[in-house]
């Protein structure tokens, strides 16, 4: 029923129901308002690997007005300074990677990164700005979750410990020989 709904109206519909004397009825069907149409880069083709991606302006980590076209576009360029310096790469912030913009809002692509770190990690680093959003990606199906590596990811972690191979040497010079360290 739902999808004669929908196609009825030709848009995502906010559909109210009830149960009575074991019939199910229509209450009230109206346009989402909070529908935002995805992009279509991030629209997945039938029988391809689905994507599950998280808006990140819509997530609870103390944004609390919507950012501009201008301050995500400012978050790109500063993610792809730091992914250059930390991974040696900014190419992973793409639709296929880990983190992109499109429309003015701030994507994760959260089956690269659950495939990267695994989901009991990736839901705790989550949990820490959004519990809802973890709980949700705690019960994602197993079929958002590459079954490989995808190539612009593959060795990231590796990259990533050795970018900060550099600064840890440096810690430790630090902590052995604090004077020798500051001369």
């Amino acid at each position: 029923m739902l999808v004669k709904v929908e196609e009825y109206y030709e848009n995502p519909i906010d559909i109210e129901w009830a149960f009575a004397n074991r019939n199910l009825y229509l209450l009230q069907a109206r346009p989402i308002t909070a529908y935002i149409p995805l992009p279509e880069e991030m629209l997945t083709e039938p029988g391809e690997q689905k994507w599950l991606y998280q808006d990140m302006t819509f997530a609870k980590q103390g944004i609390r007005e919507p950012i501009s076209v201008l301050g995500t576009d400012f978050m790109v360029v500063i993610q792809k300074v730091l992914f250059k310096d930390t991974v040696g790469t900014s190419d992973v912030l793409s639709v296929d990677g880990l983190a992109f913009s499109l429309g003015g809002r701030g994507y994760i692509n959260v089956s690269n990164s659950v495939k990267l770190q695994g989901k009991e990690r990736f839901v705790s680093q989550i949990r820490t700005q959004d519990a809802l959003s973890a709980d949700i990606i705690e019960n994602m199906d197993e079929a958002y979750i590459p079954e490989k590596t995808p190539p612009k990811l593959r060795g990231i972690i590796l990259r990533t410990v050795l970018s900060y191979f550099d600064t840890g040497v440096k810690t430790l010079k630090a902590f052995i020989n604090p004077e020798g360290y500051k001369k």
